[in-house]
C-alpha cells in the first residue's frame, strides 16, 4: 500500500486504504479528515473529526463548489478520496 502524500505542511492526500489505517493517520498527525467521496464512510468516527463532501468518484467531477465550505470550517488537514 502506498503512503499518503504530504501536499503542504499538515495537509495530506491519501486513499481509502490510507483512511482505514488508524496508526498511519496518527503517525502523520492527522486530526481531521475531509472525505471527498460518496462511496466511503467514516472509519474511525470516535478518533477523528470528519467532514464529508459527497462527490462521485468519476472523471470530471467538480469539487470547486464545495471548497468555500471546506475552507470556512478549516478542515484541510487530511484529504481522502477513492481513486477508482
Amino acid at each position: 500500500m502506498e503512503k499518503p502524500s504530504l501536499i503542504l505542511d499538515r495537509l495530506w492526500l491519501g486513499s481509502e486504504f490510507n483512511a482505514q489505517d488508524r496508526e498511519e493517520l496518527r503517525a502523520c498527525g492527522v486530526s481531521h479528515i475531509l472525505n471527498v467521496a460518496v462511496e466511503v464512510d467514516k472509519f474511525f468516527p470516535d478518533d477523528f473529526v470528519y467532514m464529508k463532501v459527497n462527490v462521485l468518484d468519476v472523471a470530471g467531477a467538480d469539487i470547486l463548489p464545495f471548497l468555500d465550505r471546506v475552507c470556512e470550517v478549516r478542515l484541510l488537514v487530511a484529504l481522502r478520496r477513492v481513486w477508482g
